[in-house]
């Protein structure tokens, strides 16, 4: 769990909150493209968690969030493999302020175009304490 502030806890339980979401894809050679709400397709995203593919606990399987997005931007899909996407959720608070809070590190599973869009599947990273990752 991140670490969020009182007045965020607050707004959180409000009936109605004004929220946005951001992000940014890193390539493996070190080109970052962000993104805003402006790229985000309206109701293209998701995120999901499951342990796995059927009804039934299978020995051996892998817990693993998957998130699928549709962006407006003009990127060679071919470049996305294994790139690095970092998400981030922005609340406005009762003060007027935006707190944002980083939703995780994925990696990119799938990147297809279509005409102006690019729909991407990505993975969340599960990390050690052994591990280090660096997107930006």
């Amino acid at each position: 769990m991140y670490p969020v502030s009182e007045a965020f806890l607050s707004a959180v339980q409000e009936n109605t909150r004004r929220y946005y979401w951001t992000g940014r894809i890193a390539t493996k050679t070190g080109v970052v493209h962000e993104f805003s709400e402006k790229e985000i397709v309206k109701g293209s995203g998701y995120i999901s968690a499951q342990c796995c593919d059927s009804n039934e606990m299978e020995l051996g399987t892998v817990y693993a969030s998957e998130m699928g997005i549709t962006l407006f931007l003009d990127v060679d899909r071919y470049t996305l493999e294994d790139a690095k996407l970092e998400l981030f959720y922005h609340l406005e608070l009762d003060d007027g302020s935006w707190e944002e809070v980083p939703m995780g590190i994925f990696e990119v599973s799938e990147a297809n175009r279509k005409i102006k869009c690019l729909d991407i599947v990505v993975l969340q990273i599960r990390c050690t304490s052994s591990m280090q990752i660096s997107c930006v």
